[in-house]
């Protein structure tokens, strides 16, 4: 396999071009629907942060 055409297999699912590879065709949703329920739980890994403490340090620094 070329260097172009691996690279264009491991974007395959990127979130920024999945929805538009099923809508043109190029991938099929049940594929997708695979795919996205093959991916791990990392919600233990996550750090969750309030939006609000970061518009209020902005404002603070102004």
């Amino acid at each position: 396999m070329t260097l172009l055409s691996e690279s264009v297999e491991q974007k395959k699912f990127d979130v920024r071009v999945a929805q538009r590879s099923v809508e043109r065709g190029k991938l099929k949703a049940e594929e997708l629907e695979k795919f996205v329920a093959s991916l791990p739980d990392d919600s233990a890994n996550a750090d969750f942060v309030a939006i609000q403490s970061f518009m209020d340090e902005a404002q603070d620094e102004e």
